[in-house]
Formats: structure tokens, sequence, C-alpha cells
């Protein structure tokens, strides 16, 4: 699986210096965001502090400032949606994206404790039965039931990748299903609007990170883990099976 909806970075810092989302982005990506924006008004539930956006090759690049940890998010641009599917991008081009700005992976955030990526790919399927079948197939159960939806499983696998620093391989495979209704304005909206299109996809999440440790990662151990952790991410979107951990 290789079409992306999104693709993201995520540091998590034990600094108490404030972090600016714009800032950060500037560090990351080397040049200026085409925007930014600081929250007076945070959010308890989720207590975005800044945010900083601008254009990343073929990506609309978003970087988030919360408590703690900076989130990078690269999605498809407006102009990848043609109306009838979920916006994607191409996950190999995506991935490049990301290691071209690698080497200022460790100066964009000050005293890293953990690190992770997490791809969401999406593999469009007729019908949620369809998408349901997929992930039984993909994950190698058999079951003879009819009318199957809502499938949903997920498993994480740890493995070292140094003597001090372990990587959790977190994947998730789910049903998902998006619906477009239909909206006349001006006219009541009363009662129940009519589903003009239902699109099923079977989603495949992938999240691979860094173990805590109990003091910052240092440059070397940060790009290290960084490289294993893309390794991994490619490796298991191209099998798109829990066998993908067995490598």
């Amino acid at each position: 699986m290789k079409s992306a909806e999104i693709l993201q970075l995520v540091w998590f810092t034990a600094s108490q210096t404030s972090l600016k989302a714009a800032d950060v982005y500037r560090s990351f990506i080397g040049e200026d965001p085409d925007g930014s924006q600081i929250n007076r008004n945070v959010n308890p539930a989720d207590p975005v502090l800044s945010t900083a956006n601008g254009v990343l090759d073929d990506g609309y690049a978003e970087m988030q400032i919360r408590p703690g940890r900076a989130d990078f998010l690269l999605r498809p641009t407006s102009q990848n949606q043609d109306g009838k599917t979920v916006p994607t991008m191409d996950l190999d081009n995506a991935i490049k994206s990301l290691l071209s700005k690698s080497n200022n992976i460790y100066k964009a955030v000050p005293e890293t404790t953990r690190i992770s990526i997490v791809a969401r790919l999406l593999e469009k399927t007729e019908t949620a039965e369809d998408a349901a079948k997929s992930i039984l197939k993909n994950i190698e159960l058999d079951i003879s039931a009819p009318d199957l939806s809502d499938a949903v499983f997920q498993i994480n696998s740890r493995i070292a990748i140094s003597e001090n620093i372990k990587l959790n391989r977190i994947i998730k495979f789910e049903s998902a299903s998006v619906q477009t209704y239909a909206v006349n304005v001006g006219q009541s909206t009363q009662g129940i609007m009519p589903i003009i299109q239902e699109q099923n996809y079977l989603a495949l999440q992938l999240d691979i990170n860094t173990v805590p440790l109990p003091s910052p990662l240092t440059e070397n151990q940060l790009n290290s883990a960084f490289g294993s952790i893309v390794e991994q991410i490619i490796n298991l979107a191209t099998s798109a099976s829990p066998r993908g951990l067995e490598k």
C-alpha cells in the first residue's frame, strides 16, 4: 500500500523552552512558512499552541506545537483532489520529501527524548464488506461469515536497533467509510439529507516510534533512529501485513 492520506513526524521533548511553530518550521524546512498563528485561547482537549504552514515539494506542510511535542504533518495539496476519492499522495515521494530535510531533524527541536513517524495509508474498495475481507486476507484470517464490516486489527512488535534504543512498531488495519451528503443551499435542511456518495477504504496506519529514554537523544542516536523508522515504514507499507514485523 503506497497511497498515503498523511505522513506525520513527531518530536517529543523534555525542553522547558517555549517552542514556536514558525521557528521550528524554519529550522526544519530551511525557509520561512507561508503562514503562522499563535493560539491565545488554547483548547484544553487539543492544546495546539501555535501552527505554521507552507508547501514541501508536492505536499501541504504544517507544523503544530503542543506542550512537550512538535508535529510536522505532510498532506496532499488541494490539487490532488478529484472529488471522487479521499485525497492521497504517493508514500515514496512523501518520504523522499521528509528525507530531504533529515539533516535538520536534530536542530529543529531541542532535547528530543522520543521520535515517531505515523503514516496512514488507504486502499479503495467497492464496499465496506470488501474492506473487511481485505483486512482478514492481509492478516491471514479466514472467516466464512456474511455481511462483514467494522473490521479492526492492531498489534505492536518492539525491536532493538542499538544497545540503548528500541522501536515500537504499531500496525493498525481498519475499514473506513466516507459519506458525502447533498445539501441544497437556501432550502430547508430538515429531515434526512440523502447520501449521494459513499467511499469505502481499507486503512493501514503505521506508527513507528522510539521507546522513551530518561535523557535526550544525541544527534547520532536521533539520526540513526530516524533512518531505522523510515526503513520500517517502507517495509511495512510494502508488505501490508503483520508478516512485515518478522523482518
